[in-house]
């Protein structure tokens, strides 16, 4: 993965990378309440328009938060929209996306598994196997780089 190729202020919440034609945010937060929701919703809302709104965001080092950022995410997914881009959330907890689906939020974002779901739901081609393989023989990650992980319960 390559900097980020804008300036875009720091922010301890946040990790951003850009990695082919997409952004990719790795919100490092355990817990998002009422006010770190807001903040960290605001930011995001400034990187959407700083990639025009293609952008992946990762929730791999979320353990809990409140629906104060479920309604951070509806935002900035229409704002994404908006703008021309898409929003794919990754790394959501099994029992967090199944509450999103018993509420129906979940048909209203884009919510992903892995790395490939998310590059094709940003209409990115998957790696193929051989460009996987090489791609480890050669110690890098899968080809366009990690975009999802999974995280345990």
């Amino acid at each position: 993965m390559s900097q980020f190729p804008f300036d875009a202020p720091a922010d301890q919440s946040l990790i951003i990378d850009h990695t082919e034609g997409v952004t990719v945010v790795t919100v490092a937060e355990a817990s998002l309440r009422e006010h770190t929701s807001s903040s960290v919703g605001n930011r995001l809302l400034e990187v959407a328009h700083l990639c025009r709104g293609r952008m992946l965001v990762r929730m791999d080092l979320v353990r809990d938060f409140s629906t104060a950022f479920i309604n951070e995410m509806l935002r900035l997914s229409s704002h994404c929209q908006g703008l021309g881009g898409q929003l794919v959330i990754s790394g959501l907890r099994p029992n967090v996306y199944h509450l999103l689906k018993s509420t129906g939020l979940a048909k209203r974002l884009t919510i992903v598994d892995n790395e490939d779901d998310a590059r094709r739901a940003l209409g990115l081609e998957a790696p193929t196997v051989i460009e996987s393989f090489f791609a480890r023989l050669a110690g890098q990650p899968k080809a366009g780089g990690p975009l999802t992980g999974s995280a345990a319960a």
